[in-house]
């Protein structure tokens, strides 16, 4: 082998290594493997040199010098094909563009003249040290090839020029200037080995330009190794360690064009990884988040971004939401270089958000909308009545000889007539209509934008005939019915509660009158004296002392310890006898005598427990009901407190339980108690979960202590799979949301206790483990000792 072909014997050995180097540190890299095409040329190039100077004839030296011309043809383009793969920013781009026919036209010229002869050079001589040429200097197609090659090569380093000009960042401008000085020194070299020395000296001289190239090819491969892409190649990180996350890795440039990812992301996106490396990653976003990528462009410059929400297109078109954290990766000099994503497939959370979210707004046994959720149509259908000046009908039902039917033939038969009662409810309504059931028997309709009373009757109507025909259960025919009240709004009332209220009126009416009938709410008959007696007779009794106080256990499920006791509030009127809370309560928060009544609870029931502790009885947690008037009256949580210092209770012992509605009509004023009380070491409890009265958002919100699950979800227990399922879940979402315990209220059953404990419930109360009972009793059971408080007057002092 002479000195020739051996040198470009090594030029072949140097584009080999590059070529393989720069690309099996990134083979997925779009980059890199046209970089691979582009070394591959130029070795293929070199050793075709190097053959040739090896020839022994000067026909085979032709025959060789042939493959050579149709590889230089090739080179220009391809030089420039790579750099604009290597410069693009996307579909828009110049190479997208122009394309690869546009780009590749010149050569398929050359190549094509070149199978009609030389036009490269136009003699060769041999020597010990390989074949010398002479130029065809005076040949029109020589000349048109060194436009082509010096045009094309100028145009690339344009290319690059321009691309790193443009850069922001160090990395891209310290490329850009060693492609750019490597390109042009090896141009120059060129040139002046194939065209000046030969002109000059007017002789043949050593054909180099494979040779010299080498100067431009590895300062490409330098630029992209050593500043480039491998920077964030998965040859720097540990493969198992990238394959061992179980979410999908993206790694991204700066520009956003996806470098590498792992099989994770392949199975999330349903894509090959041929499809992803080397695309920017908006294309793979779905049409409605197409601007995320920027906007998260913008936000990870001030740092990492944690819990973002995004959604992708997979590669059978659907659209899968992605919950992830991204942030910058940086050289070890500082600079940025691109962003590592991890990204979670968010459908299967979304799923189960969905799943808790139809629980706490449907019914499991009928599937209609609970209470929860009916009132919030039925205000948004008050909030269209109130803009557009319509009527909105509202009715409860209760369905008549549901209790005959359960204890008769079951619960299971129950259940059958419930779902009947659900069907024929929807097949009486139109579209926008809303039917709901609001627990046990009792049913809602909300009837928006009717046209006045006639309108919401006949849709009553409809309902009751339907109900009175006869349901198949078992084979036998059950004879069912419904009681229904009618309200409208705006004339009965202006708001949801109200409206509701005064449906219940007018149902409790039409049971009394007989059952299966329907009556509309008539002020004059509702609010009645006998509803004026009532708030006075509340009035007078707390001025003569006829409330008392009853306090039912809460126990340990496992132990069966009494922790604490909760204080109930009775009224005994000597004309009327015991009057239930239901009746006397409501009117008392209307009136606002509720204020002055729980007052004299709170100190009352405080006062009991501090005498029980000053015995030395175990101590105990008291719990009272507040109602809304009373939590959001001015000073408030002082006079709370004012209680506890006077009493010698410690705050820890007091839980003061609430509900949303409560709170809900003054958040801001609600939520400032709520901290005062919680600063001074007064515990907070939800009441009522799972009546449809509390939304997952105010629990979330919720600066409490102790969540309730309320009678009305007990007593359905064990009941139904989907019941059970309820319970279970409110029960772990108490811990999810930070509670520190549950208390299930209404226990009446053993069959309840045994769900309850299995569920993981700590604390119950109900009549199974105690009824309301006098102080005296339940200090017997705390210890034997009856401290027992006289109750003071509840207008003044104890």
């Amino acid at each position: 082998m002479n000195v020739l072909a051996a040198v470009h014997f090594f030029a072949f050995l140097i584009y080999s290594y590059l070529a393989i180097h720069v690309f099996m540190r990134a083979p997925r890299s779009r980059v890199h493997r046209t970089f691979l095409l582009v070394a591959g040329v130029f070795a293929f190039w070199a050793i075709a040199w190097s053959f040739a100077h090896a020839a022994q004839t000067r026909g085979e030296y032709a025959r060789l010098m042939f493959a050579s011309r149709m590889l230089v043809s090739i080179i220009p383009a391809a030089l420039l094909h790579f750099y604009l793969v290597f410069t693009e920013d996307g579909p828009s781009s110049w190479f997208r563009r122009l394309g690869h026919a546009v780009i590749y036209a010149p050569a398929v010229v050359f190549i094509v003249r070149g199978f009609h002869g030389a036009f490269f050079f136009q003699d060769a001589e041999p020597t010990r040290y390989g074949w010398l040429q002479s130029p065809a200097l005076g040949s029109a197609w020589y000349w048109a090839f060194s436009v082509y090659y010096v045009g094309y090569s100028l145009v690339t380093q344009a290319v690059a020029w321009r691309w790193g000009g443009r850069a922001a960042e160090p990395r891209r401008r310290r490329q850009a200037r060693i492609i750019v000085g490597c390109g042009l020194a090896a141009l120059g070299l060129i040139l002046v080995d194939g065209t000046v020395l030969p002109a000059v000296l007017g002789r043949a001289v050593p054909g180099l330009p494979s040779v010299l190239s080498v100067v431009w090819v590895a300062g490409i491969a330098w630029a992209i190794t050593r500043h480039g892409f491998l920077d964030l190649a998965p040859v720097m990180v540990p493969g198992a360690l990238v394959e061992a996350i179980p979410d999908a890795l993206v790694l991204t440039d700066l520009r956003g064009r996806i470098l590498a990812v792992n099989r994770a992301a392949l199975r999330t996106l349903e894509r090959p990884a041929g499809e992803l490396v080397g695309r920017p990653w908006r294309e793979f976003l779905a049409p409605e988040r197409a601007g995320d990528g920027e906007r998260l462009a913008a936000a990870v410059r001030s740092g990492p971004v944690v819990g973002f929400e995004t959604a992708a297109r997979s590669g059978s078109g659907e659209v899968i939401p992605l919950l992830g954290s991204v942030s910058r990766v940086r050289t070890p000099a500082g600079d940025e270089i691109g962003s590592v994503a991890i990204l979670r497939d968010d459908r299967e959370r979304r799923r189960a958000e969905e799943r808790i979210h139809r629980l706490a707004h449907h019914d499991p046994l009928t599937d209609l909308p609970n209470r929860l959720l009916f009132r919030d149509r039925l205000q948004q259908a008050v909030h269209r009545a109130q803009r557009y000046k319509h009527v909105v009908g509202v009715l409860i039902l209760d369905v008549d000889r549901l209790k005959e039917v359960n204890d008769l033939r079951g619960h299971e038969a129950g259940d059958a007539l419930l779902r009947v009662v659900a069907e024929r409810l929807l097949g009486c309504l139109r579209e926008g209509d809303t039917a709901a059931r609001l627990g046990g028997d009792e049913f809602a309709v909300a009837l928006p934008e009717r046209g006045g009373l006639e309108d919401v009757l006949a849709t009553g109507r409809a309902i009751l005939a339907a109900l009175r025909e006869p349901v198949d259960i078992g084979g036998e025919p059950v004879h069912g019915g419904a009681s229904i009240g009618i309200a409208l709004y705006p004339g009965d009332a202006r708001e949801p509660g109200g409206l509701l209220a005064c449906a219940d009126a007018a149902m409790y009416r039409a049971k009394r009158a007989g059952r299966n009938d329907l009556r509309v709410f008539d002020a004059a008959v509702e609010h009645s004296p006998d509803s004026r007696l009532l708030e006075r007779g509340i009035a007078r009794a707390l001025e003569e002392n006829r409330f008392r106080l009853d306090y039912q256990p809460q126990v340990e499920v496992g132990t069966g310890r009494v922790v604490g006791v909760e204080a109930l509030v009775r009224w005994d009127d000597p004309e009327r006898g015991v009057i239930p809370p239901l009746e006397f309560l409501p009117a008392a928060e209307e009136s606002g005598l509720s204020v002055p009544l729980g007052e004299w609870v709170l100190r009352t029931a405080c006062t009991q427990v501090a005498a029980w502790q000053a015995q030395g009885l175990p101590a105990v947690r008291l719990a009272v009901n507040v109602s809304p008037r009373q939590l959001l009256r001015e000073g408030f949580a002082e006079s709370v407190l004012a209680i506890l210092t006077k009493v010698g209770l410690a705050p820890e012992r007091l839980e003061l339980e609430v509900t949303e509605q409560g709170a809900r009509l003054d958040a801001r004023r609600a939520g400032e108690v709520f901290r005062r009380l919680r600063e001074v070491g007064i515990r907070l409890a939800v009441d009522d979960l799972g009546t449809g009265q509390t939304s997952l958002a105010f629990l979330a919100r919720f600066p409490g202590q102790t969540l309730k699950i309320g009678q009305a979800i007990v007593r359905e227990l064990p009941g139904r799979v989907e019941q059970r399922a309820v319970v279970a879940g409110l029960i772990g979402l108490a811990g999810e949301l930070g509670f520190e315990r549950v208390v299930a209220e209404g226990v009446e059953t053993e069959a309840q206790l045994a769900f309850l404990r299995e569920a993981g419930c700590p604390v119950v109360q109900g009549f199974l483990t105690g009824r309301p009972a006098a102080a005296h009793a339940v200090a017997v059971r705390l210890g034997g000792a009856e401290a027992v408080v006289g109750a003071g007057r509840p207008g003044g002092k104890a």
